[in-house]
């Protein structure tokens, strides 16, 4: 049998959540009914005042939740459904509120992607896209519409690995080069000449179709000015001829554009010459640098 003083408390303790319903204070509310069915679960109304509460604290989260959404404060409407989803274990409606919440940002990131594309290009759509996986997690759709954008960022040749290269005069890459005007380039591509050896020097690119644009710039190398010999670069795309450069004493750097599309292998060959005319592991006077290869349609 309780006490007239536990009675007394656990009356005051109703009349508080009752105000604190009043007052639309509907966790503390919770709170304080829970308290009470701890101390005792048959007292009068309580569970019926709770399953009240708890009914009210729901339409008023999901209430605030829709302002959110409505404002495209996606974030914000997150936030609340999330800070208790766990509160509303048994009740499948905050879990299926988050979704319908980054629905709406998978779906309003995928048309602000496609618009900007057209309009600011493929690094806006990028960010878009990858703004909307950090919220939403990973996602199908996200994710092959941020592969699809980033098929459009532009690749240099040397951060791709040769499917095949020669054996005996190799194809190097370095960070710059220097030409006979001074300039420096980045990102060279050049070869060295081994004594004895006529083999030309390639490297196979496997660029698979991917890219519709190869450009890049050639030049004469200041590393030797006392030669007088030229020197010439192919590019093949699969196995067909596509430039031909002979850059001698007298060239000027240049930049070239060509078209690529559907290429799957991308052939560079650096042609070899008279062994006689150069000493072992002699470098080419050739050069070429910033070789990218891109997508653009």
């Amino acid at each position: 049998m309780k006490s007239a003083d536990s009675i007394k408390e656990l009356k005051t303790m109703y009349q508080k959540g009752i105000a604190y319903m009043e007052e639309k204070n509907y966790p503390d509310a919770i709170e304080v009914f829970e308290e009470i069915l701890k101390k005792s679960k048959n007292y009068p109304n309580v569970a019926d005042k709770m399953s009240e509460a708890k009914s009210a604290y729901k339409q008023q989260l999901m209430s605030q939740a829709d302002e959110k959404i409505n404002s495209k404060d996606y974030s914000g409407a997150l936030e609340i459904l999330e800070k208790e989803e766990n509160y509303f274990t048994d009740d499948s409606t905050f879990s299926s509120k988050i979704t319908e919440v980054k629905n709406n940002v998978k779906n309003t990131a995928l048309s602000e992607a496609e618009s900007a594309f057209s309009t600011e290009g493929y690094q806006k759509s990028i960010t878009i896209i990858e703004t909307a996986i950090s919220f939403c997690g990973e996602n199908e759709e996200l994710t092959n519409a941020l592969n699809k954008y980033k098929a459009y960022v532009p690749v240099n040749i040397v951060d791709i690995d040769p499917s095949e290269t020669s054996r005996n005069n190799k194809v190097e890459k370095g960070e710059t080069g220097v030409d006979n005007t001074n300039q420096t380039h980045k990102k060279n591509l050049y070869a060295f000449h081994r004594l004895y050896s006529q083999d030309d020097a390639y490297a196979v690119y496997p660029l698979m179709g991917k890219y519709d644009t190869l450009t890049f710039e050639a030049y004469r190398s200041n590393y030797d000015t006392s030669t007088d010999e030229s020197i010439t670069i192919k590019i093949f795309g699969d196995n067909t001829e596509l430039q031909s450069i002979v850059i001698d004493k007298g060239f000027n750097p240049n930049q070239y554009s060509i078209d690529i599309s559907g290429v799957q292998k991308l052939k560079i060959v650096f042609e070899s010459y008279d062994t006689n005319v150069f000493k072992q592991f002699d470098k080419l006077p050739g050069e070429l640098a910033n070789v990218i290869v891109s997508k653009t349609k």
